[in-house]
């Protein structure tokens, strides 16, 4: 076994305890993207991937929901949802009504629902089928790095202010670099609660001064320091573009005031504001819905709608839709059945969302069936590994990703 198989699973969540409490601040690697202005080029990492974790769980039958299947309604005699709460979207599938906000992109062709992701050998533990999925690894395999980490590590980005920005829920998930950095340049992952709070507080940290801590993990947490003053100084001059700009202010208070919108305008002041980044993690969490699922579950994808349909609108206004892709993901989909709560357990596949100003729309990939289950789970048709693949190789336009991903071919995601 390798270090990555044999690490102790208390370390690793020591780590990501580690990466929480330096939330307010960085996470070191690389280089960024260039001015988001210029026009895309491959390989350029011109494009911004913005990924959006539905923590818990979402369920994919109650999201795109196959209204035509009698075996839909005979799996969730309660739960089903009746046709006036849906929107049909093909001659088979149909979208929970929750999601109407995201028919305009839709019906411009700019958004792409792929179906059934799953990997080999599912895991129901919430903790464990996120790290997978954070890793993009086998379901037997430990990687105690995420796939964005170990992909930047290969293939640096352009110099910019950041390599990414967390907002929302302080987990780094997919960025989540080694302990230490080991040997590789430090990547910088900025985790804001606001744009604004982080640089007040980058900016007030210590003048960087060149110390050799005792340990390679307080080294860590030093150059994580170190490096936050560096990020905040570049943030605080794009946001000076922005000084006194009232309409502004006015048009991202204008975002759904609820926790997901407020993420989508913050990260819109960043666009505002011509930072440059490669890859950005939102998160939307509540969708672990074993009890009465039917009201969570439509308040969590109306707010899930609504802020990327504002964010997608702010950013046409910017000039900027054609340069970003906004992909959804979850640790696994929920049980085919309902239970006898009124909500679902946790299962295996489910779609999900890719949408953006150059994204070649439509439903992709296979439905599971809903007759040939396994253990009252979905059976997957689409490896979550091109799914990740096909992100990473098609936004920022790269022949080569992670061995594990380019086994697949991509999914031609972009047009």
């Amino acid at each position: 076994m390798d270090a990555m198989t044999k690490m102790d699973p208390s370390r690793r969540r020591l780590l990501r305890g580690l990466s929480a409490t330096l939330a307010p601040f960085i996470l070191p690697c690389g280089a960024l993207i260039p001015n988001l202005s210029l026009a895309a080029a491959p390989g350029s990492w011109q494009r911004m991937l913005i990924l959006v974790e539905l923590q818990g769980g979402n369920d994919g039958l109650n999201t795109l929901v196959p209204y035509r299947d009698d075996a839909y309604r005979a799996l969730r005699p309660t739960l089903g949802l009746p046709v006036d709460q849906l929107v049909t979207i093909t001659g088979d599938a149909a979208l929970h009504s929750a999601l109407t906000p995201l028919i305009g992109t839709w019906e411009a062709g700019e958004l792409a629902i792929v179906q059934g992701i799953g990997y080999e050998r599912p895991n129901h533990s919430h903790f464990r089928s996120i790290e997978i999925w954070d890793a993009a690894s086998g379901s037997d395999e430990v990687i105690p790095e995420g796939w964005v980490s170990r992909l930047f590590a290969a293939h640096h980005p352009r110099s910019g202010d950041a390599d990414g920005v967390i907002f929302g829920r302080p987990v780094l998930g997919p960025l989540l670099p080694t302990a230490t950095g080991d040997s590789q340049a430090p990547r910088r992952f900025v985790v804001m609660d606001s744009v604004k709070n982080f640089t007040r507080r980058g900016l007030a940290l210590p003048a960087n001064q060149a110390t050799t801590a005792e340990t390679p993990a307080l080294q860590h947490l030093l150059t994580t320091q170190a490096i936050a003053g560096q990020v905040a100084q570049g943030v605080a001059e794009d946001l000076k573009k922005l000084e006194g700009n009232e309409a502004l202010e006015k048009r991202l208070a204008a975002f759904p005031q609820h926790g997901f919108g407020k993420q989508c305008a913050e990260l819109a002041r960043l666009l505002a504001a011509d930072s440059r980044i490669a890859v950005a993690k939102l998160s939307l969490g509540g969708f672990d819905t074993h009890v009465n699922q039917l009201g969570t579950h439509a308040r969590l994808l109306g707010e899930l709608a609504s802020g990327l349909a504002a964010l997608r609108t702010f950013a046409k206004e910017q000039g900027l839709w054609d340069r970003l892709v906004i992909a959804s993901y979850s640790e696994f989909g929920r049980r085919a059945g309902e239970n006898k709560s009124a909500g679902t357990d946790h299962g295996t596949a489910a779609p999900h969302f890719v949408l953006g100003g150059q994204i070649a729309g439509g439903v992709k990939g296979e439905a599971p069936s809903l007759t040939q289950l396994q253990a009252g789970d979905l059976i997957h048709t689409m490896p979550m590994q091109r799914y990740i693949g096909s992100l990473a190789k098609e936004t920022w336009g790269l022949t080569e990703t992670l061995p594990a991903l380019d086994r697949y071919p991509p999914l031609r995601l972009i047009a």
